[in-house]
């Protein structure tokens, strides 16, 4: 993954660079469709929705996935170890994950449950817009709860500091999801 990173990211800043030029030249050749980047009205739309094309659902999951994969990678969980303290640490945090389980189950799978869709149904609820943020506030809450159990965390400064290298493992990630989204972002405008 160390070598693909810097290879994504000279290809997402070619492409743009490339897209910036080709918009200017096909521009200039009056292509009907195309507005060019390098115009005044392209210089300043870039700055100005600079932050509008970053902003979507996929960047929100990106980071509270990565703050579970940190949680899940601290906790000890994948270490498999087959002693006693492991075992009495699964079940400790599949205890604290069934209340969780339930209330998602009382919000979604009632009659006229809160997080149903107008029609009654999963399909384009609320609930069906947050799956992933209820996922992997799971995973968060499952492994900090095996991480105090197994004592592989023990305060709040041991939780808060998984769930910050998870996002410190997930920077690259972050980084070639900026450099793609600005591509696409620039992509809609000169081919408007």
């Amino acid at each position: 993954m160390k070598r693909a990173i810097p290879i994504i990211t000279l290809v997402l800043v070619v492409a743009w660079c490339v897209t910036v030029l080709l918009s200017w030249l096909l521009s200039a050749m009056m292509v009907p469709g195309v507005r060019s980047l390098l115009t005044g009205e392209g210089i300043r739309w870039f700055f100005a929705h600079f932050a509008d094309g970053l902003c979507s659902p996929l960047l929100v999951w990106l980071l509270l996935a990565s703050i579970a994969a940190g949680c899940v990678s601290a906790c000890g969980l994948l270490m498999r170890e087959n002693d006693c303290q492991h075992g009495k640490a699964l079940r400790v945090a599949l205890l604290l994950l069934l209340p969780y389980l339930a209330v998602i189950s009382l919000l979604t799978l009632l009659p006229h449950a809160v997080l149903l869709s107008a029609t009654g149904t999963l399909a384009e609820s609320p609930f069906s817009r947050a799956l992933v943020p209820v996922l992997c506030f799971g995973v968060m809450l499952f492994s900090v709860a095996y991480g105090l159990a197994s004592h592989r965390m023990s305060s709040f400064s041991d939780i808060t500091e998984a769930m910050v290298g998870g996002l410190r493992m997930a920077a690259p990630l972050l980084f070639v999801y900026v450099l793609a989204a600005q591509l696409l972002h620039t992509l809609s405008y000169v081919f408007s």
